[in-house]
């Protein structure tokens, strides 16, 4: 796909996302951005993200709209969660979605220089694009880190070896990720800047081009546009 249909892809998913009100709609676009994820080899992670981070939020946006929904004199004390569930399930799909669509448009391009290319087509050069990489990679690291210190902690008896424990050990990573952030921005902007990172940058061309517009982005665009045309039609 090319740059630019990419770019506009993702304008299209997000806006049908946040103007779609139908949970059933959010859910069949959930389910084909989980598809079209598997097929590059990323079904895993829009699955694996939905089950930690969005089957939550669904049931706390269920757990609050229930509890501030008025009950209705002589209906069971179930029923408030039965008229907030639509509710709780459009806010959480809807997320669902929007965060389906980022990875399944961006997450293949962080390996190799194909980031660099697209964020030059939508005109993102110079010092914001070091910082925009620097971002992207910074993400991998704090993961490392994290991990790290769960493990330190776990290894000197401080904590359990369940979700529950590290959820738990929480507040004692806060401190050392805070000051890894600090000190690794301070020596990023030093290094940047003894290498010549800005330059380099813009001097960078890719191994590979990228593809132009052909079939496959013409296809997306309809299937996007198509979309939001369903969020329109049923608001």
């Amino acid at each position: 796909m090319s740059p630019g249909a990419r770019g506009v892809c993702t304008v299209l998913l997000i806006a049908g996302a946040a103007l779609s009100v139908d949970p059933r709609a959010l859910a069949v676009a959930w389910l084909v951005l989980a598809l079209a994820a598997a097929s590059v080899g990323l079904g895993g992670v829009i699955v694996r993200f939905a089950l930690v981070f969005i089957a939550p939020i669904a049931l706390g946006a269920l757990l609050i709209n229930g509890l501030l929904h008025a009950p209705v004199p002589g209906d069971q004390w179930w029923s408030r969660f039965a008229v907030a569930a639509p509710a709780a399930m459009a806010l959480s799909l809807r997320i669902a979605v929007i965060a389906a669509a980022f990875q399944l448009c961006f997450l293949p391009l962080i390996d190799g220089g194909r980031l660099i290319t697209f964020l030059r087509t939508w005109r993102c050069t110079g010092r914001a694009l070091v910082v925009t990489l620097g971002g992207v990679t910074l993400v991998a690291e704090l993961k490392l880190r994290t991990r790290q210190v769960l493990e330190s902690r776990l290894a000197q008896g401080l904590g359990a070896v369940t979700t529950w424990g590290a959820l738990r050990q929480l507040p004692f990573v806060l401190l050392p990720l805070t000051v890894y952030m600090l000190d690794a921005a301070a020596n990023r902007s030093d290094l940047w800047a003894r290498r010549n990172l800005v330059e380099r940058l813009e001097r960078y061309r890719p191994s590979e081009a990228e593809p132009g517009f052909g079939a496959v982005s013409a296809a997306a665009l309809v299937l996007c546009l198509g979309w939001l045309g369903v969020a329109l039609w049923f608001r």
